[in-house]
């Protein structure tokens, strides 16, 4: 990787050279960016030609005969449009297009981007004439259009741009970096590096745990964690030459006999925590010149250390010695050497750790996008004078703010927040230096590590994120000396980072963390575990969190605690502002009224969201897990502030206002309720026999039981459940609740089955299942309607684009509780349910089964907003196209449900005669054909509310 002297001797040369040349749209675009991106921006040969699409096609309208204009440069991983221009030309001046528009090259690049599709829209546009570089931030831009809106305005023309002079490049470089590099992620060669490392201290942690008496014991796990932790600090300060000598560590352990290694250690260790002056004059000559460290790394002086065998001072001799440490990701490889540490993860053989693109969503959006996007204004400030002077003030801003954990593990959240905030602090002493403003007699930093804090239940954790931030801390400084030019020496470490063992539930955040007048922020990615599967204490906990007066707490999953701690914390301190990861199913579901109507009574707000995506934490053997992020604020602070919703295809809506459901929607908290809001067909729940299995059985079953007892015949029903209705697997039951004592009589091995399950139901710990046994022949439930009935599964995937709802009728079969029924439903119901628009209502409001959606009538059918007053022809055209549906399906009845409704294997007349129905019920609503998913649901819920606010006026509400 290049020096930063070395960045600017590339860059003076490459302004030489292009200063010196007329560059031509045509034959020079392409080899000029390739030059700036790879030999000035340090953009690594491996990267740079899969850096830019040339020569980019788009379609400049939606009919066939659109013209397609082509974008001369795009970069797709940090979406940057570049319209370039021959340096004869001034960026102002029009050029006459294709069909004979005037347009500059800002005004092409706006209508190249206009027509992108929204998940390519540009972050950037960039106008260049070989001379001159225009950045245009169209983030920015959004939040300047918002604000206007808020204030009843409306914005008039671009935000100014950022501008870059050729001439100005050796000492403005930088400011072309965010184009072309993304600071949100790492590189395959130091995640790969990082991997190895924990491998590494995985093997040495065996090794060690070997020689304690009693390795399980919390004390020697206390000391194991801690000795692990500081011979890994050794191995990384030898290698980034921050010790006395080139091999200072690996010298002193080969000198050593084994037999006095651990007194070695133990001295080594004592010396690194000492202070200079107060060493003995007559320290060996080894450790004369040993820094002293400080943070506290090796401040705890209980640690126990073991026999230290030849295997292991080998094994950190060869192996360790030679390992480049200096290049870990101090982020992903704390999580990773946490695994080592930590006795449950270890057990799971396998690399977890928190992607750093996934982190940056959560702290990019919550403060370091505002910080940038205020560093790069401030580079555009006229006067020398007046320009250090803001920037001296916005790095003294950015040094007092404070950044908790409250869930931190292994620090990685604070670790990559801490990189994140130092290299902008860089970028501030850059300019400054540029700026003839910095004086370097002292070291400029002032971000420190002890602006970082961060509790955590587990002490190997904790352990590993105190040495992944000093690691941190070190590679900082390296790249500040490097920038500055400097040699300012790393030890004594400046600070330490404030990470307490402890459980962040029970803790008072505002001890750990004291909040004065400056902004503070809560991150992280507390543990996730639902209300039906949390311990005891557990569940005290969430009671002592939110109290006795707090509605359904015991529905609540255990994540919700952590956001109501840090909503007391921002209402009391309104300046705080909170970001968590955390499941899907605390914006679904029940828990939409149980956690956020509080919290939004209270005074909080939604800052910004990612709607549901796939959160990956390992490298191998990826588990997805299916997650939301959620910022909360204060409502009297942020009213008018822009908000922002992240969508899954990777768009950015820039909007007035959140709701519960992580929609720019009203606030609405729809609730569980008996009876449907419309008058519509009351639906219910199938039959739940308790019966231990003894009346269920599979074809083979049944046949073998007619065998011997063929007058049963009658008592069988097809029976269908969830998967029986969606994939055609043939199941039966046997009803006998109906059958007379004279039946029964003549059915012995029926009375057999009715004795098992009598059996069965007094063995449960329910009252109400033992009380059942008095009745074995009937069901817990029943549900057995006696005319045409709609048939909803409980669960369905996410994948699918509409729900296979289907009609019965009382011969087909009996029903379980893993269907939802509908009797007396029309052809018109049907079509209404089987629409986009209610499946994207499901899909709000529904509950889910980790990424499997799951149907309530309760709550999605009952609270479901049917369209109003429908015009007869209208309805006649909806019942037509539910026909069409079924006729459909029944052309393919060879495919079982789940493969007609499958994305993959949906057959194209089906597809079609959904969209047909879709359109039709669109209509029915009032809505324009082409209202996308977000606006159907923000429709709904308006819709919702009024319906609501109407049964409560007539004092009707079911």
């Amino acid at each position: 990787m290049a020096t930063e002297f070395e960045c600017r001797l590339a860059a003076q040369a490459f302004s030489d050279k292009w200063l010196s040349r007329a560059g031509r749209e045509l034959s020079d675009t392409h080899i000029f960016w390739l030059e700036l991106a790879g030999r000035v921006l340090n953009i690594g040969f491996e990267r740079l030609f899969d850096l830019f699409v040339n020569e980019k096609p788009v379609k400049l309208g939606v009919s066939s005969k659109a013209s397609v204009g082509n974008i001369d440069l795009y970069i797709p991983s940090t979406k940057v449009l570049i319209e370039q221009k021959g340096s004869q030309y001034e960026l102002s001046q029009k050029h006459k297009q294709a069909d004979g528009t005037q347009l500059t090259a800002l005004e092409q690049a706006l209508r190249y981007n206009s027509f992108l599709p929204p998940q390519e829209r540009a972050r950037y546009i960039v106008v260049c004439n070989f001379h001159t570089f225009m950045i245009y931030d169209l983030k920015a831009q959004e939040e300047a259009e918002m604000a206007a809106a808020s204030a009843g305005k409306k914005l008039k023309g671009m935000v100014a741009p950022s501008v870059v002079l050729l001439k100005n490049l050796p000492s403005e470089f930088y400011r072309l970096r965010c184009l072309v590099s993304d600071d949100s992620t790492i590189s395959p060669q130091k995640q790969e590096l990082s991997i190895k490392g924990a491998a590494f201290m995985a093997k040495l942690y065996e090794l060690l745990r070997e020689q304690f008496d009693d390795p399980d014991s919390p004390e020697n796990l206390h000391s194991l964690s801690q000795l692990c932790v500081r011979l890994l600090f050794c191995l990384y300060a030898e290698d980034a030459g921050l010790l006395s000598s080139p091999k200072m560590f690996s010298d002193y352990l080969r000198n050593a006999h084994p037999d006095y290694m651990r007194l070695l250690l133990c001295h080594l260790f004592e010396t690194f925590n000492t202070k200079l002056d107060l060493r003995s004059k007559y320290e060996p000559p080894l450790l004369r010149g040993c820094p002293y460290v400080n943070g506290e790394l090796f401040a705890d002086e209980s640690l126990e250390i073991p026999f230290v065998t030849s295997e292991v001072v080998e094994m950190l001799l060869s192996e360790g010695g030679t390992f480049r440490w200096s290049d870990i990701s101090p982020t992903i490889f704390g999580a990773l050497f946490e695994n080592t540490l930590n006795p449950e993860k270890r057990s799971h053989h396998s690399w977890h750790y928190t992607s750093v693109e996934n982190i940056h969503k959560v702290i990019d959006p919550l403060f370091l996008d505002q910080l940038k996007d205020e560093f790069r204004g401030l580079l555009n400030l006229r006067g020398r004078q007046a320009q250090a002077k803001a920037l001296k003030a916005f790095q003294q801003k950015i040094a007092a703010l404070k950044f908790l954990d409250p869930a931190c593990g292994s620090g990685n959240f604070l670790t990559e927040a801490y990189l994140s905030l130092r290299r902008l602090e860089n970028d501030v002493l850059r300019a400054l230096r540029n700026l003839g403003a910095l004086d370097l007699e002292n070291c400029p930093v002032k971000v420190s590590a002890a602006q970082f804090f961060g509790i955590e239940l587990n002490d190997f954790a904790v352990a590993v994120a105190r040495v992944a931030l000093c690691i941190a801390e070190t590679q900082m400084l390296a790249e500040t000396n490097d920038l500055l030019g400097q040699n300012y020496p790393v030890f004594p470490l400046a600070s330490a980072p404030h990470i307490m063992q402890g459980n962040a539930l029970v803790l008072d955040w505002e001890q750990v963390m004291p909040i004065d007048t400056h902004q503070a922020f809560i991150m992280g990615n507390p543990p996730f575990s639902g209300a039906r599967i949390m311990g005891r204490e557990q569940k005290k906990e969430m009671l002592q969190v939110f109290g006795k007066q707090w509605p359904n707490v015991g529905d609540l999953d255990y994540v919700c605690a952590w956001f109501k701690r840090a909503s007391d914390l921002i209402l009391k301190h309104v300046e705080v502002r909170a970001a968590f990861v955390a499941t899907n199913s605390i914006c679904q579901g029940s828990s939409v009224a149980n956690l956020w109507e509080g919290l939004f009574q209270r005074g909080i707000e939604i800052g910004f969201a990612y709607v549901p995506f796939a959160w990956i934490s390992e490298l191998k053997d990826t588990a997805h897990v299916s997650c939301v992020i959620v910022a909360i604020q204060s409502q009297s602070e942020n009213e008018h502030k822009a908000k922002y919703v992240f969508m899954a295809e990777g768009t950015r809506l820039v909007v007035p206002h959140i709701n519960a459901y992580l929609t720019p929607a009203p606030n609405v908290f729809v609730s569980s309720r008996r009876y449907p809001i419309f008058p519509v067909p009351i639906g219910g729940i199938g039959n739940k026999p308790i019966d231990g299995g003894n009346y269920l059985f599979s074809p083979k079953e049944k046949d073998e039981f007619l065998k011997l007892e063929p007058q049963a015949a009658p008592f069988f029903h097809r029976w269908y459940g969830a998967e029986e209705f969606i994939n055609g697997k043939e199941r039966f039951c046997l009803w006998l609740g109906d059958c007379s004592e004279e039946e029964l009589a003549t059915l012995p091995l029926c009375r057999e089955r009715i004795a098992a399950v009598q059996q069965y139901r007094l063995q449960s710990s329910s009252a109400v299942t033992r009380k059942l046994a008095d009745k074995p022949t009937r069901f817990h439930v029943e549900n057995m309607p006696q005319s045409n009935f709609l048939v909803v599964p409980e669960v369905s995937s996410s994948r699918r684009d509409y729900i296979p709802i289907g009609f019965m009728f009382p011969e087909d079969g009996l029903c379980s509780n893993l269907l939802k029924l509908i009797p007396d439903a029309s052809l018109y119901h049907f079509s209404v349910l089987s629409s986009s628009v209610h499946f994207i209502w499901m899909r709000a409001v529904c509950g889910r089964i980790g990424v499997t959606l799951r149907y309530s009538i309760n709550l999605v059918y009952n609270n479901f907003p049917w369209p109003k007053r429908v015009h007869y022809t209208l309805k006649r055209k909806l019942e037509q196209a539910a026909t069409k549906i079924l006729q459909v399906r029944k052309a393919h009845e060879d495919m079982p449900l789940a493969q007609l409704y499958n994305p993959d294997t949906m057959p194209d007349d089906l597809l079609q005669a959904h969209k047909e129905n879709d359109a039709l019920v669109k209509r029915a609503y009032g809505f324009e054909p082409e209202l996308d998913d977000n606006h159907v649901l923000i429709e709904l819920f308006v819709l919702y509310r009024e319906r609501v606010a109407e049964l409560k006026e007539s004092k009707e509400e079911p």
